[in-house]
């Protein structure tokens, strides 16, 4: 298993969390936009809670995701949409880049058009 991100804190957050695992995951400082160290068809699944629509280039981040999955893999994800990250709160709270911001059939879209077959979704609309 292999850990990704690109804060160095979240890391080391997450092999604290995991220490019970051993040797058994890999932490690396990667981007979803830039995988280049994972090859391709390599992981049977990628799941990626709250990260696309912290990109720059979220389409790129989906790219790579389908680069990496095997053929048959799969891709396991929660995103939070552009209606949410405009409300007035969650721009004072936090900052998300312009890049990472799409609506749901944006991001579905994609998905097909990137090779990505969605096979179940959930969408909740309130705030």
């Amino acid at each position: 298993m292999t850990e990704t991100d690109i804060d160095p804190l979240q890391l080391d957050r997450a092999r604290k969390r995991l220490r019970l695992y051993g040797n058994k995951v890999e932490f690396r400082l990667e981007s979803a936009m830039d995988l280049s160290l994972e090859p391709e068809n390599s992981y049977d699944a990628v799941f990626a809670f709250g990260v696309i629509h912290h990109t720059e280039d979220w389409r790129k981040a989906v790219r790579e995701i389908h680069r990496v999955l095997k053929p048959e893999g799969e891709y396991f994800f929660d995103e939070l949409l552009k209606g949410f990250l405009k409300n007035p709160l969650v721009k004072t709270s936090a900052s998300h880049p312009e890049g990472g911001s799409f609506t749901a059939e944006e991001f579905t879209g994609y998905l097909f058009q990137a090779g990505l077959e969605p096979i179940g979704r959930w969408r909740w609309d309130g705030i």
